[in-house]
């Protein structure tokens, strides 16, 4: 589940926040008590920010283990560094009994380093990790992921950008230049799952369990390099087995108020523009219904084992939604 970490991405010293700490502390303690109600063996997060002690204490909330990975985080030091209000990463919760263990984690692109107490870069980076659980004494590979985002240069997004140089929202003399960088973006999240899959491959021929696979893909169905993982690790998608038909959209902007950030047109400091590629982007955003997170079982499970798949935190709770994308819950009968 992408929990949102709130944070345009933009500043060197401190990234725009688009909430205030009372609204963000208010949808964390939702995810708690939801995750409590559903007390789910095991839970994939995704931007977990300042992620050491995000993990640390949502699993003491929610009686969990939890390991983690560094992803996104600048120039840290023991926790301080630059941006000050920047430390994203992936955790993997699970029951105490389960005894869960970092495996092993893949850096999907990007560079530098990024570490436990030590993190150093200055670009966008994507990882993937594997955990390791014990359920009815057999073992479970989790991995879970968030890949780059990046548009799919399809009819749609050519559409919108002719919608936007009729609005002149954007100039028809940057169309070509949008192209190009749409392109190089959307090759990026498909890099990332080719990536993810040789990282699985690896994986599973070292420790040759049952797995699941869970997290924000960035991206739909639509995409060759998620059917292609899909189609050669022979998985299983829970969603479309016990829901066909259904849309299924976990980006939905006509449920979501919390769409509203990325998809606005300004910056988290409401006066500045967003333009190029990031106003494309918000465009896409607040318009854009799509199904971009999931969970996929390994072909070890077989259909029969799924007991049922739904969407979770979809609605509001006193006003709020736990955050800007809406999760998706997964229940098997037992382990294969």
């Amino acid at each position: 589940y992408n929990v949102w970490h709130g944070i345009d991405g933009k500043g060197t010293l401190k990234m725009g926040e688009y909430e205030p700490a009372a609204v963000r502390e208010k949808r964390y303690t939702l995810l708690v008590a939801g995750l409590k109600e559903m007390n789910p063996d095991i839970v994939g997060i995704q931007e977990a920010n300042r992620v050491r002690s995000y993990a640390r204490k949502l699993a003491r909330d929610i009686d969990r283990e939890a390991v983690w990975k560094v992803g996104n985080s600048g120039i840290k030091l023991f926790g301080l560094g630059l941006p000050v209000n920047f430390s994203e990463g992936l955790a993997v919760l699970a029951k105490k009994e389960y005894k869960n263990e970092l495996l092993s984690s893949k850096r999907l692109s990007g560079g530098g380093i990024q570490r436990e107490y030590f993190s150093s870069h200055l670009s966008e980076v994507r990882y993937a990790i594997a955990a390791r659980v014990y359920i009815e004494n057999k073992p479970l590979i989790v991995f879970n992921v968030h890949t780059h985002f990046g548009l799919i240069p399809d009819e749609t997004t050519r559409g919108k950008i002719d919608d936007m140089i009729a609005r002149a929202e954007i100039s028809y003399e940057s169309k070509a230049a949008l192209l190009k960088e749409i392109d190089e973006g959307h090759q990026w999240t498909e890099s990332d799952i080719l990536a993810l899959l040789a990282f699985v491959k690896q994986t599973v021929k070292k420790h040759d369990h049952p797995y699941i696979i869970m997290g924000d893909f960035n991206t739909t169905l639509k995409s060759e390099a998620l059917r292609k993982l899909i189609a050669e690790l022979g998985l299983i998608d829970p969603w479309a087995i016990k829901n066909p038909g259904q849309k299924g959209y976990t980006w939905d902007p006509t449920v979501n108020p919390n769409t509203k950030h990325d998809g606005s047109p300004y910056m988290a400091d409401g006066k500045t523009p967003k333009s190029g590629i990031d106003a494309l982007e918000a465009e896409f955003d607040r318009t854009s219904p799509r199904r971009i997170d999931f969970i996929f079982l390994s072909k070890h499970f077989g259909t029969e084992s799924v007991k049922s798949a739904r969407l979770i935190f979809n609605e509001p709770v006193d006003g709020a939604f736990v955050s800007d994308h809406i999760g998706v819950e997964v229940v098997l009968h037992g382990m294969p």
